[in-house]
């Protein structure tokens, strides 16, 4: 089951999916009928999330989940089996940024962002993945940056470094659970209009330099998700341009390295969280 070609008696398992990218997903996918677990660390957010989906007719359940939890994602699975009685689509979405200069940016927090942005991704897949091949088969989408695939800042290097482990974790996967109907789909967003901005942990004076890409709206990459699970895709960028700049990477990464550097260069103006505040609004 590679592709879905109908969601009618799918059951999606969405971790951060209170906004933004994971509330567009969740009710992406109800629209075309499968049965949603909203999970999010904000509960009253699931919770708001749930009731939009079952005004479009199909099953919801809310859980409160924070991936960096010992046991949450057992938890979260075990909510979603009682609710449901299955699970046949898992999206890794949560995640969390911290922002500052390598040098003060502290281990402590290189570990909580390996925790919640590639070890919550492992563990709620090995949590689940029995469980949607018990069920004959389905997907499993993680949530990964533009920045896993290209630099273009150094501020935030324990997000980015975390997500090309997701990039490279899920590419791997693809190869091990193809052969029996799992799908995988690896989405990789630049800008978007969301609320990340409340999981940006700045430490020291910020550098902040935002990707040369268009903003996008969670429900565009909603729809982009819907069409590559009915498609069977395994990769999905955020906008078109990504693959321009992966195909110029891979084809001289010393000379795209350089170009980059010169851009980074030209942009670094410590710009702070009202300056990411604006770009993430498309000011």
């Amino acid at each position: 089951m590679l592709a879905i070609s109908d969601f009618h008696g799918h059951v999606a398992v969405i971790t951060g999916a209170g906004s933004g990218i994971g509330r567009a997903a969740a009710l992406a996918f109800a629209r075309e009928g499968a049965s949603i677990v909203v999970s999010d660390i904000n509960i009253e957010r699931a919770e708001a999330v749930a009731e939009e989906v079952r005004r479009l007719g199909v099953g919801a359940a809310a859980v409160r989940c924070d991936v960096s939890s010992p046991g949450a994602t057992a938890a979260l699975r075990q909510a979603a089996l009682d609710a449901f009685g299955k699970i046949t689509i898992l999206m890794n979405n949560a995640g969390v940024v911290y922002s500052g200069a390598f040098l003060e940016v502290p281990m402590e927090s290189w570990r909580r962002s390996y925790e919640i942005n590639l070890f919550s991704v492992v563990e709620a897949t090995q949590q689940m993945l029995p469980d949607i091949l018990a069920s004959g088969g389905g997907h499993i989408i993680n949530v990964a940056s533009v920045t896993a695939l290209y630099p273009f800042n150094v501020d935030r290097m324990s997000y980015n470094s975390a997500r090309a482990a997701v990039v490279n974790f899920s590419e791997a996967l693809a190869l091990d659970v193809r052969a029996q109907g799992v799908g995988v789909t690896c989405l990789c967003p630049g800008p978007t209009r969301t609320n990340m901005i409340e999981n940006v942990h700045f430490v020291g004076q910020p550098n902040l330099t935002p990707p040369d890409l268009p903003m996008m709206e969670p429900d565009e990459l909603a729809d982009k998700l819907v069409l590559a699970l009915r498609e069977g895709r395994y990769f999905v960028p955020g906008h078109e341009l990504v693959r321009d700049h992966v195909a110029r990477r891979g084809a001289d990464p010393d000379a795209f390295l350089a170009e980059a550097a010169a851009q980074f260069a030209a942009n670094r103006k410590g710009k702070g969280k009202a300056d990411l505040e604006a770009a993430l609004a498309g000011k």
